[in-house]
């Protein structure tokens, strides 16, 4: 039996779709392994903690940790434009100790496939592991302003965390530094760790882990990119709701039909459509 550590983090208005996200994972799961699921917050009600705790059962363990203290402890500067959500997944190896590697996912994605194959993807001395992200002409153009490499750019809505690695480079506190800069950056703590993590430290995962939705109605995908898009998205593993357009207010977009397949099997589902406005 596998024990498969997964990290999510949330605030009250994302707890629902959270939940549709865990059901997703579940639903998933093989009965031989242990999946040890925690969920970092720093407001959430007692009764979302309680909801999503309920996710628990034989093989499934849920558990939310408030950060407060973890962000005290470490003397965090956040200022300016950063927000204390933005570090939450810089922190899990100083939170989550028990692990060489965990996996850390975005609340709003719903994942198809087990993801005790993606952790047990080999990680070796890579201090993390992600999916390249899907270029298209906005995000070229942003990389370029910020000077930000675009080859090997990555999304860290997946990432798979040497937690080992990852304290002994300093990840975190560099891409602290590096957000309390008086600069602005869109992508926060993912264009954070691509800059602070070196290319050759980084392991590339299929891309089928992290489809991102939005390049279906938003921007034209580059050439280069466009054969591997059309690919992943005819059989995603997990999709990806990435872009201010989500699911829960767009129902009758491209594969929002999965999120209202789980959404429907969870006790938030009365929930999904009037959180997503507030």
């Amino acid at each position: 039996m596998s024990r498969i550590p997964i990290v999510f983090a949330t605030n009250n208005n994302y707890a629902p779709y959270l939940g549709v996200a865990i059901k997703s994972l579940i639903d998933h799961a093989h009965e031989e392994n242990e999946y040890y699921i925690y969920i970092l917050n720093s407001s959430l009600t007692e009764d979302n903690i309680k909801r999503l705790e309920s996710f628990s059962q034989k093989n499934i363990s849920v558990v939310c940790i408030h950060i407060d203290q973890y962000i005290k402890t470490l003397n965090l500067n956040i200022t300016g434009h950063l927000t204390e959500e933005a570090v939450y997944r810089i922190l899990i190896p100083y939170i989550i100790t028990d692990y060489e590697k965990v996996l850390y996912l975005d609340c709003d994605l719903i994942i198809l496939r087990d993801v005790a194959e993606l952790y047990s993807f080999e990680l070796g001395d890579h201090v993390i592991a992600a999916v390249r992200h899907i270029v298209d002409e906005w995000l070229r153009n942003y990389l370029l302003e910020k000077n930000i490499a675009e080859d090997g750019y990555f999304n860290s809505g997946v990432l798979l965390i040497n937690t080992k690695k990852f304290k002994q480079q300093d990840i975190m506190p560099k891409c602290i530094e590096m957000l309390s800069r008086d600069v602005s950056y869109r992508n926060l703590d993912q264009d954070a760790l691509n800059v602070v993590v070196d290319r050759e430290d980084i392991a590339y995962i299929h891309p089928k882990w992290n489809f991102g939705w939005h390049h279906k109605f938003f921007n034209d995908v580059v050439d280069e990119y466009k054969a591997t898009y059309e690919r992943i998205s005819k059989d995603p593993y997990i999709i990806h709701y990435t872009s201010q357009t989500k699911p829960w207010n767009n129902p009758e977009r491209y594969r929002a039909e999965y999120f209202w397949e789980y959404a429907k099997k969870t006790e938030f589902r009365s929930e999904e459509r009037r959180v997503g406005k507030e």
